[in-house]
């Protein structure tokens, strides 16, 4: 994909574009892609520091990493309305992502769960072998619901049947 598509792809993915930058200024907390004579250079800059940093020759592989970059990162999305678990299903099978992938309002073995726990606190992870991984917490169930939907349609497995 060119840099044009990438965009229009962004914007369809919901993307906010004051996360990224394509060839532009430098700024905190931002993803960027910039070209630099034969070469690209996509990287993420945070308190003077690049990381994530690739260099490529083609500019599809380029765009291509930038875009996995800006999708696996759930804080790149725009907000979306989503005020409960009902909503949050709805709103996934609108798009098509099939709910063997995951669990809502419980615990499911190696699947994307959301669920409140003890302590009244939302949880949204991947759970595997008992293991619940990159365990997010949040105090209302909209922003947890939010930050699911956005987590779970970062993944290139279910991002590859998505209908967007």
């Amino acid at each position: 994909m060119d840099l044009e598509k990438l965009k229009s792809i962004l914007k369809r993915r919901n993307v906010d574009c004051s996360s990224y930058e394509i060839n532009g200024n430098v700024r905190n907390k931002t993803y960027f892609i910039l070209k630099d004579q034969e070469k690209w250079e996509v990287f993420y800059y945070d308190e003077n520091q690049k990381s994530k940093f690739k260099v490529f020759y083609k500019e599809n592989e380029a765009a291509t990493y930038l875009y996995d970059l800006l999708l696996k990162d759930p804080k790149t999305r725009n907000k979306i309305k989503i005020l409960n678990l009902i909503k949050l299903e709805e709103k996934l099978n609108s798009i098509g992502v099939k709910n063997s992938a995951y669990v809502l309002g419980k615990y499911g073995e190696e699947k994307f769960c959301i669920l409140k726990n003890d302590e009244s606190k939302w949880e949204v992870f991947a759970s595997d072998r008992g293991n619940k991984n990159e365990l997010q917490l949040f105090d209302s169930e909209s922003d947890a619901c939010e930050y699911f939907y956005n987590y779970i349609t970062g993944y290139d497995f279910i991002r590859n049947d998505l209908k967007l």
